[in-house]
Parts: structure tokens; C-alpha cells; sequence
């Protein structure tokens, strides 16, 4: 059992992202930032070390429900921690990936090893955390996005931290 200590666990190979935090509000990909400045996300990209990771494309986002459509170009495995996601999703694969999945943050060592299958529907719940291990080539995947829960964070043995995904790590969500 790791438990979470006193120290600060520093995160390293973040996740860059060209327009900031997601919207609240968008639609194709035009939404408003967490500053409340209209922004283009279309397209929508992350990168992790200097190399794309996520290109994606917003067809509509509210705080109650989205739908994204995401080319993942690579696993997220080399980050030293998973993170979670502010919304439960639901997402449909063309083409498969493999993920660790977390379900106790006060426990890292407690984990899931899923490989999910071309065309398959999957759920992570607001409450987990995962790590992406490999991926299809070419994968894309179409989520539904559920109710905005909290903000997003990475699950470190001291403790969760911020992501810093702007918008949100706002007190708005529904």
C-alpha cells in the first residue's frame, strides 16, 4: 500500500495543451475559455514532452453533457502518475488501446490492467484515475462526456494535484 505522505510529489511530463483548459461552452470547436474570451479549439491539441498525444475535435460541450472525437497518437504511460478526469465518459473505439485503471488514490498499487477492444464501448468513471500503456495506430475515439464533477487531477502518493486545465479547476461546474 503506498501511503500518501507529507512531502510534495512534483509532476513531471505534464500534458501541454496548445488552447489552455477546456470550455465549458462550445460548439464545433468555438468555445469560451476560462478567462471568458471566445477561443477556437478546433482542433484541440496536448502534447507530452514535445510530442503530440491528443489531437481533438469538440463538437459540442456544456457542464451537463459533451461529445469529443479524439485521435490519440500516443500512450500517456510516461507520466509518473495517472489522473482523472472531471467528467464520467463514455468511449467508443475505432481501433483499441490499453490502460492501467486506479480506484483508490490513497492506494496507487491497487490497479486494473483492461485492454479494450476495436469498436468497443468503455466507461471511466469522475472517481477513477488511469494511465493509457498503448495504443492502436491510428486511434480514434468518439466521447460522450457526463456531468462536469471536479477538477482534474493527478493521483501522486502525496496526494492529488492539479492538472491546471483552466476552466476546469473552476468552481462553476454544475
Amino acid at each position: 500500500m503506498i501511503t500518501p505522505d507529507t512531502t510534495h510529489a512534483r509532476v513531471t511530463k505534464k500534458v501541454e495543451r496548445k488552447a489552455g483548459g477546456m470550455p465549458n461552452y462550445a460548439l464545433l470547436g468555438v468555445g469560451r475559455n476560462h478567462e471568458g474570451r471566445w477561443t477556437a479549439y478546433w482542433p484541440y491539441t496536448s502534447e507530452i514532452g514535445g510530442q503530440r498525444f491528443l489531437t481533438r475535435f469538440i463538437v459540442f460541450r456544456t457542464p451537463l453533457i459533451g461529445l469529443d472525437v479524439t485521435r490519440v497518437h500516443m500512450a500517456d504511460d510516461q507520466r509518473e502518475y495517472p489522473h482523472d478526469h472531471s467528467r464520467t465518459f463514455l468511449s467508443w473505439k475505432f481501433g483499441w488501446y490499453a490502460e492501467e485503471v486506479y480506484t483508490e488514490p490513497a492506494d496507487l498499487g491497487i490497479r486494473r490492467s483492461i485492454r479494450h477492444r476495436r469498436f468497443g464501448i468503455h466507461r471511466l468513471g469522475h472517481d477513477q484515475a488511469h494511465s493509457i500503456t498503448y495504443v492502436s495506430p491510428r486511434l480514434v475515439t468518439v466521447l460522450l462526456t457526463l456531468r462536469q464533477r471536479h477538477a482534474s487531477s493527478y493521483w501522486t502518493p502525496a496526494g492529488k494535484q492539479s492538472t491546471g486545465m483552466g476552466v476546469d479547476q473552476g468552481e462553476d461546474w454544475v
